[in-house]
């Protein structure tokens, strides 16, 4: 059996200014939430507590104090510019953006208690990380991280935590999708992914370049 070494599509580094942006916008923002307005009347709006979309749009902005927003910041400079730069500044925080609307969905329609944090998101781009940079990652790295998230489904089942496991889950596993999706359409450098999943994904491309040209003839 051959090992597939896939190429990078660059080999010209490309410093992960998207992000920065979307650390600079959290840090703002939770500036902005606990100085300029303290008792939290104009940014209560941003909940996440049903689907309207300003809560959508708005809750992954948000954090409860500097325990938590410090967490996230230090998840996002660690896996972040890992997978920004797989993918390109502007396409990763379109992503990021998308991976907070499907942790939210999925938290509204599994759980419904009001929340707020980046969580979700964060554990989107961790599971971008596990797919785009497998091999990056130490060898305990990704099945630290697989046993993490069977814990948070374990805690989310039982539901015996104040922490919305549910939407740290949906992101992680819409993370590792888009991740794949991307793949398969040229979308992301993957170098750096597993070479038994290369195999599939270039299975899967064989398989829709076979119907298109199938189509087209």
């Amino acid at each position: 059996m051959e090992n597939y070494d896939p190429k990078p599509r660059s080999s010209t580094y490309k410093p992960p200014f998207g992000n920065y942006i979307v650390m600079l916008l959290i840090s703002i923002i939770f500036a902005i939430q606990f100085l300029g307005d303290p008792q939290k009347l104009y940014l209560s709006a941003l909940i996440l507590k049903n689907a309207s979309f300003n809560s959508i749009l708005g809750y992954f902005w948000l954090h409860t104090g500097v325990i938590h927003i410090a967490s996230n910041l230090v998840l996002l400079a660690i896996f972040g510019r890992y997978t920004c730069t797989k993918m390109g500044n502007a396409k990763y925080i379109l992503v990021y953006i998308a991976m907070g609307f499907a942790a939210a969905l999925a938290h509204i329609l599994l759980d419904g208690r009001p929340v707020i944090g980046a969580s979700g998101a964060i554990f989107g781009v961790l599971g971008m990380a596990v797919v785009l940079s497998w091999r990056k990652l130490s060898p305990l790295g990704p099945w630290l991280i697989f046993i993490w998230i069977a814990l948070s489904v374990a805690i989310a089942i039982s539901g015996n935590s104040q922490i919305a496991h549910v939407a740290h889950v949906a992101g992680f596993v819409t993370g590792m999708i888009t991740a794949a999706i991307l793949i398969i359409f040229n979308q992301a450098d993957c170098s750096d992914t597993d070479y038994s999943l290369m195999r599939i994904v270039r299975q899967v491309q064989d398989n829709l370049s076979y119907g298109y040209y199938y189509q087209k003839g």
